[in-house]
């Protein structure tokens, strides 16, 4: 099990659009300043997906992170 705790100044509705929404995520999910998310696809359902496109902003490399809920 991974455990990913973060504090954000905002109520408990914006944090779960913020981590979320495909337009928010993009906007969050790297690792550096020196890479980013491009696109995010994130369908919350049960077997729907979720896919998000990460690169290094030179781009040398990037991977997708995919998944089934």
């Amino acid at each position: 099990m991974i455990r990913v705790l973060a504090q954000v100044p905002c109520n408990a509705e914006q944090a779960w659009t913020f981590f979320t929404d495909e337009a928010h995520i993009c906007n969050w999910n790297f690792a550096s300043d020196e890479w980013a998310c491009p696109s995010a696809i994130n369908e919350l359902k049960e077997g729907e997906k979720l896919d998000w496109r990460i690169e290094a902003k030179d781009g040398s490399m990037g991977f997708n992170l995919t998944g089934i809920y």
